[in-house]
């Protein structure tokens, strides 16, 4: 079988000829792996690591987790193989370091011995040292040690010249019972299978990069058929294993398939088969597997639509509206969602049925953590098998809902549980940390880690800047923002799909593009008082950004030479973006979307993740143009490019993640963008009479957003810091959130400053999201401060009046921008182009003209100089 190679340097997928010379720079390797993928198992080779001048660690773990990966490359120990395999690497290809010292401490089967050779000669240490060995000794040295050999002919790599055959042969037969594969010179998917049918692999780089050999065709080239037409029996399957029924494939059909990553098949009456074509019901391709006899194929794909049958069932072995015979995690994933999100094709069907309990979990954070707990202690009492598997099954539905909620999938799981079966070293057992006893509940999640710092400690002003300025960019989350924006502008809506579902957990089941009718169905199916409260809120927003937009005005003054000025001008097209990740954000759809519509923006789409019916139906009462149904990285890159449903955005704007942010950043210039917003933080500046309990409250408002929040306290009276720290901490264990929020309070502190002087001096340096100030004093200090994005004075104003719609916007500069950066508002949505209208026969016209000629003069324009010199009220023609 074909072994996809993929060869690094500097973080790009490259192919060498003879390990020297670069030949193919192929760019990103991560849709080269989605790609490769598609044959099994991709040969990830790390040629830095290999030439000792750094390294491609963190892009292979990306690798790891797109497609099965055997790795290799500067693996120099055991420890550093484990640490591979560990992290979810099939196999390690070991070759400088392959010595009995090394080998011995790992799983046997999951271990290839590299044994590349030059004239005959073995080669370590990226092929620049000779050893002075040949490949037989090597072979006959590891065949115990090892699962498998990698043999290289490094004199024909990269140089599509063909395999010596002679050779490899032999080679194999020595080897046995240990599988081969070889690396150089294979080009043809005859190469493929002749190797094949000697038992061996063929690790193939250049000729698939070049084009010379199409990956579907050095899949199929071991496939053999009996049948007079020629074609290979397909068994389709579900990524979960389901079987959904049976196709025919042949050399063009699979070819196509693997191409487009689609599933095409080979009807015995109509041709070539595209799935879905006409129906809708598409397949996506992950997986081709060949059998041991080489004459039938296993197709592993993600189903879209209704389903493969043509009855309509999702299995061609289902019968159509029978109940099923079993029920799995996904198929309780797939009922859950659906209760959750509104019907696809915008009817008043069930869904979301806002008074299930499953929209209530959703809904209510706290009562889902509750029924967690309360099914997990009821399982671990379980007496019988029945009650075990009756408590299991309750439990199971509360997780799953969870799950959900949280924005991931049973795929995701099952990708997680085999990344960590794959792991060599296992972790000790370790006691419960909650203090929870059998046969008791437990009213929370976990205690504070004694090794993860102490909440609110108290801190120096400098100590406090740190942790506000302490996420100034991620590079290795910028580089990846970076390749799913560069990965969604070149292959469109193919791409924005394909990272929607996996990392959205979109399914396919309904458009990623929500039109207003679905909409407005979803705030019509939302109770009354929660329709009354989002458009509430919306008033007020729309009031303040009103009232805003009017303390902007046109302006027409008179200039020496004319008149001049600037124009208020709205953008055209505006991309609002909703976090959708720990917990739905309606009121970010409303702060987005709101302003933008009153400053008169024509187009206003709204992306956000997972949407909720609340999240959907604040966007129609936002008024906006559709909603895109997808987060992260790909959606900013889906509003900026006009991809999947909105047209191409002039600016984006609106909180998010690392990615979203990293996502601006990288699109900066080429669009507008609000701001760079880093993780949530509140410095409250606490007076002598200011209220323990509330401090605490506001404080926990913010920590609870992000376990990166940084909420900050800063007080006049060391005497309140105990309480202010003891009551926080007391009723974060109260809280849902509990586990977010006591993170947070560790990442954030106390201060202490007596006097005026020294409180504002605080709030300058930090430069903080939220300034809340409570007390006597609040008045007299807010008058004194500057840099803060947005002000909460005094106790009757705590900050989440901010959060959610007093007016002013809660999409605010982080990280001590707020010194030179204000927050969103209708500004951002608005443009100031200045104009001039010159008259030659004002009084002033002729001195403009002169110092513009002189001043180009000084520069030494001449151009400009003489287009001044021609507008000289005495000039007569041409300059000369």
């Amino acid at each position: 079988m074909i072994v996809p190679s993929i060869d690094l340097m500097d973080g790009r997928a490259v192919q060498l000829v003879n390990g020297r010379d670069l030949a193919i720079d192929a760019g990103d390797p991560r849709p080269i792996a989605e790609r490769f993928a598609r044959a099994g198992e991709v040969a990830v080779i790390d040629l830095d690591a290999a030439l000792g001048r750094g390294d491609n660690s963190a892009l292979i773990r990306e690798l790891i987790s797109i497609a099965p990966c055997r790795v290799g490359g500067g693996i120099r120990s055991s420890e550093k193989a484990i640490e591979w395999l560990d992290a979810g690497a099939r196999r390690v290809i070991i070759g400088t370091a392959a010595r009995p010292e090394v080998l011995e401490p790992l799983p046997r089967e999951r271990v290839v011995a590299a044994l590349d050779a030059r004239d005959g000669d073995v080669v370590v240490e990226g092929w620049t040292r000779t050893t002075g060995r040949s490949i037989e000794e090597g072979i006959d040295a590891l065949r115990d040690l090892v699962g498998g050999f990698l043999i290289t002919f490094v004199e024909v790599e990269g140089t599509l010249g063909g395999l010596p055959f002679d050779r490899a042969a032999g080679l194999i037969a020595l080897a046995a019972p240990r599988r081969v594969t070889f690396a150089g010179g294979v080009a043809t998917a005859g190469e493929v299978g002749a190797l094949d049918g000697l038992g061996a692999d063929a690790q193939v780089g250049m000729a698939l990069y070049s084009g010379r050999l199409p990956l579907g065709d050095a899949i199929a080239a071991p496939l053999t058929s009996d049948r007079p037409d020629g074609l290979w029996p397909t068994v389709v399957e579900e990524s979960s294993g389901r079987v959904l029924g049976l196709a025919w494939s042949d050399a063009e059909s699979l070819r196509e398939a693997v191409d487009r990553g689609r599933g095409v098949y080979r009807s015995r009456s109509r041709g070539l088969w595209r799935k879905g074509q006409t129906s809708g019901a598409t397949q996506d391709l992950l997986r081709v597997r060949v059998d041991c006899d080489r004459d039938a194929l296993l197709f592993t794909v993600r189903q879209r639509g209704a389903g493969f049958c043509h009855t309509g069932a999702v299995a061609c072995f289902d019968e159509p509206g029978a109940p099923r015979e079993s029920f799995g995690l996904r198929d309780l994933e797939a009922r859950v969602r659906s209760r959750l999100t509104p019907p696809s094709d915008g009817s008043d069907g069930p869904s979301p049925s806002v008074g299930s309990l499953t929209a209530r979990l959703a809904r209510e954070p706290g009562l889902l953590a509750g029924k967690l707990l309360e099914e997990a202690q009821e399982l671990a009492e379980a007496g019988s098998a029945r009650h075990a598997v009756a408590e299991l099954a309750d439990l199971l539905y509360f997780a799953v809902t969870s799950l959900v909620v949280a924005g991931g999938s049973v795929a995701d799981v099952e990708r997680e549980l085999a990344r960590r079966a794959l792991r060599v070293s296992r972790r000790a057992p370790r006691a419960p940390t909650s203090g929870v006893e059998p046969g008791r509940r437990s009213g929370g999640g976990p205690a504070l880690s004694p090794t993860g710092g102490q909440p609110l400690p108290t801190v120096s002003i400098e100590e406090a800047v740190r942790r506000v300025r302490r996420f100034r960019g991620d590079g290795e989350v910028s580089a990846r923002a970076a390749a799913i924006v560069e990965d969604v502008r070149r292959r469109g809506v193919v791409a924005l799909e394909e990272h929607a579902a996996r990392l959205d957990g979109w399914d396919g089941s309904s458009p990623l593009a929500i039109s207003p009718d679905r909409l407005h169905d979803a705030l019509r199916s939302l109770p009354r008082a929660d329709r009354e409260v989002l458009r509430r809120t919306a008033d007020r927003i729309d009031r303040f950004a009103r009232a805003q937009r009017e303390t902007a005005t046109d302006l027409s003054v008179t200039v020496p030479g004319g008149h001049a000025g600037h124009r208020l001008v709205a953008i055209g097209r505006a991309g609002c973006y909703a976090p959708g990740g720990r917990f739905p954000l309606p009121s970010s759809v409303l702060m987005t979307a709101i302003p933008a519509r009153v400053a008169g923006v024509e187009s206003v789409w709204v992306a956000s993740p997972r949407p909720t019916a609340h999240t959907l139906a604040a966007a129609a009462v936002a008024g906006v143009d559709g909603l895109l149904a997808a987060g992260g990285a790909q959606a900013i890159a889906a509003l900026a490019f006009g991809i999947g449903g909105p047209p191409p955005s002039d600016i984006v704007a609106g909180p998010g993640n690392r990615f979203v942010t990293a996502a601006k950043r990288h699109l900066f210039g080429e669009i507008g963008i609000d701001l760079l917003a880093g993780p949530s933080e509140v410095l409250i500046v606490a007076d002598t009479d200011a209220p323990t309990d509330e401090v605490a409250a506001d404080l926990l408002a913010q920590a609870e957003h992000d376990p990166d929040a940084v909420p900050i306290v800063c007080v006049r009276d060391a005497g309140m810091i105990e309480p202010i720290r003891e009551t926080a901490v007391r009723r974060a264990r109260r809280l849902t959130t509990r586990e977010t929020a006591e993170a947070s309070l560790r990442a954030g502190g106390v201060l202490l400053a007596r006097t005026d002087e020294e409180i504002v001096d605080v709030v300058e340096r930090l430069a903080p999201e939220h300034l809340q100030l409570v007390g006597a004093g609040a008045e007299r200090l807010a008058s004194r401060i500057r840099s803060y994005g947005s002000l909460f004075i005094g106790r009757d104003t705590p900050e989440v009046l901010g959060d959610y719609g007093i007016g002013p916007n809660h999409s605010l500069p982080t990280g001590g921008t707020a010194r030179f950066a204000d927050g969103l508002s209708v500004f951002t949505f608005l443009r100031r182009p200045t104009w001039v209208e010159a008259d030659r026969d004002d009084a002033g016209y002729p001195d403009v003209v002169s110092d513009a000629e002189a001043l180009a003069g000084i520069e030494g324009l001449e151009g400009h100089a003489r287009a001044a010199r021609l507008r000289r009220p005495s000039a007569r023609g041409p300059d000369d």
